[in-house]
């Protein structure tokens, strides 16, 4: 891994980069409602070095991660093989994969659906947000169509690495968003290892305002909304004990209540769809990445707070990313990587689908010194 770095080091003036903090002359990163309203103080930027990127199981979608007490990486993916699958060869409409190893000599391993798996997928749908908790694996499910991802989401739950997955253990957790003004989308903040970095026992959940069910686009404007629940006795899968930000103070910080009264804790005029989460240690900052505007073009904002309820500032806000080379330009959802993040927070692993396949690259933060 630390090879990796070193190479990342020299090569970042020549690599190619994505968009800093207003650097784009159609958007205006200063223009993000009373949530989200500045560009960041703390990071003041990212670069991407091109020469590590990576694309594997081409015609597989999503690829959220989530970091387990066994020190290897669970995701999942959709409408593919998988690792070593194409869009038909070994095609799911939902797998889960285990990743072992450093970046970028990692082994993907299909566990669960996909071409020569450990174990057959035994229902369908999809998936862009997991959780690995006391060794066990958490994941957010729809029934796999377009709308119905807007129509309601359910956890679904794994206590043996993603071998089984049992799909209806919490229908409690079911998160009703097939109206107007309804909460959906939901993800987990990542707390990295086993959920190790979380300092107060919660399990934290963002939610999306969904404007138009009927639409698989973007929802405008944006509006994401935060709850927790606590870690204990799996509490965090049944919303009625979840409890929402209904009120931020004059220096922001949140009063929990009921959903009825939640208000939001980013808003985006431009808009926000699948979203993803995670802390940050080294830097002490939570980082949030949202896809604006149009779905499927490359529209991809990186946000940065202090706590999970902001304030939240703008990283970077791009249209068409990443900007030249041989990438396709069609980013609609990503993560970053906690176990592939450096001690000091600064030396990162991207991970999008869009193209429909993994599409992973070595980035930094840039940090205000």
């Amino acid at each position: 891994m630390k090879g990796v770095w070193l190479i990342l080091a020299t090569v970042l003036a020549s690599a190619g980069s994505g968009c800093l903090q207003g650097c784009d002359d159609n958007s205006d990163p200063t223009d993000n409602g009373p949530n989200g309203p500045n560009p960041s103080q703390e990071i003041t930027g990212m670069t991407f070095d091109w020469g590590t990127y990576q694309k594997l199981a081409p015609g597989s979608d999503n690829w959220p991660l989530a970091w387990c007490e066994d020190d290897k990486q669970y995701t999942s993916w959709g409408d593919g093989g998988g690792f070593d699958g194409t869009n038909n060869d070994g095609r799911v409409s939902l797998g889960f994969a285990r990743l072992e190893g450093d970046y970028p000599d990692f082994v993907g391993h299909n566990v669960w659906g996909g071409k020569a798996a450990e174990n057959p997928a035994d229902f369908a749908g999809k998936s862009t947000s997991m959780l690995c908790l006391n060794g066990v694996l958490y994941a957010w499910r729809s029934t796999g169509g377009r709308e119905a991802a807007l129509e309601w989401k359910q956890i679904i739950r794994s206590r043996d690495k993603g071998a089984v997955w049992e799909e209806d253990v919490f229908p409690q957790s079911r998160l009703e968003g097939g109206e107007p003004g309804r909460p959906g989308l939901p993800y987990f903040i990542d707390y990295g290892k086993n959920y190790s970095a979380n300092r107060d026992g919660y399990v934290y959940i963002y939610t999306i305002r969904i404007e138009d069910p009927e639409v698989w686009d973007v929802q405008k404007p944006g509006v994401v909304w935060l709850a927790r629940a606590p870690t204990a006795n799996e509490a965090f899968a049944n919303v009625a004990n979840w409890e929402w930000v209904v009120g931020l103070d004059s220096n922001h910080n949140p009063t929990w209540g009921a959903m009825d009264g939640r208000v939001p804790v980013l808003e985006d005029p431009d808009g926000v769809m699948r979203n993803s989460a995670l802390y940050n240690p080294g830097l002490d900052r939570f980082i949030m990445v949202t896809n604006h505007t149009e779905r499927n073009e490359g529209n991809l904002a990186i946000w940065e707070a202090p706590e999970p309820w902001g304030p939240w500032s703008l990283v970077m806000k791009d249209f068409g990313w990443p900007a030249g080379g041989e990438v396709d330009q069609t980013f609609a959802f990503g993560n970053f990587s906690a176990k592939w993040m450096s001690a000091d927070g600064r030396r990162c692993v991207f991970v999008w689908f869009r193209p429909d396949a993994w599409n992973s690259v070595a980035c930094e933060f840039q940090v205000r010194d």
